[in-house]
């Protein structure tokens, strides 16, 4: 269900007194991550299809899109603060208390992408094109 859709529910039952809890990534590594996993060879030949692309082009093709989805968003939503929040490149500490607290659910990592070479101008393109996200990114304090 898209965030959207949870919070409606949220609102609709006035479920005001839950805790929230999110997994964060690196605005940057996020972007890379994405145009990744969109040049799968699984979707050669789809519209979302990367594979052809610089990260240079993917990002002019999808401009705004980044910020749209930016973790940002669903962190400081004007409803609801997140109570709870682990950075992605510590998401250790994420499992060590989910499993504490859940013990007979099992979370692991499934969609790993194969790595594309990133040129070192495009990583300075990406990270000038998502310089107010990065920003932010760097300022929040994990728990």
């Amino acid at each position: 269900m898209p965030f959207e859709g949870c919070l409606s529910v949220v609102k609709k039952e006035k479920l005001f007194d839950y805790e929230t809890c999110a997994v964060i990534r690196h605005p940057v590594n996020k972007l890379i991550s994405w145009f990744q996993y969109r040049s799968r060879p699984q979707l050669t030949g789809k519209p979302r299809y990367a594979g052809d692309l610089s990260l240079k082009e993917f990002i002019y093709s999808h401009e705004g899109d980044f910020k749209k989805y930016s973790d940002r968003r669903y962190i400081e939503h004007n409803e609801k603060k997140c109570s709870l929040i682990f950075k992605h490149e510590i998401f250790i500490e994420f499992l060590d208390i989910f499993n504490l607290h859940h013990p007979n659910k099992e979370l692991r990592h499934l969609n790993q992408s194969q790595e594309r070479k990133i040129s070192e101008a495009d990583k300075t393109l990406a990270y000038s094109e998502l310089h107010e996200e990065t920003r932010w990114h760097e300022t929040i304090q994990t728990q």
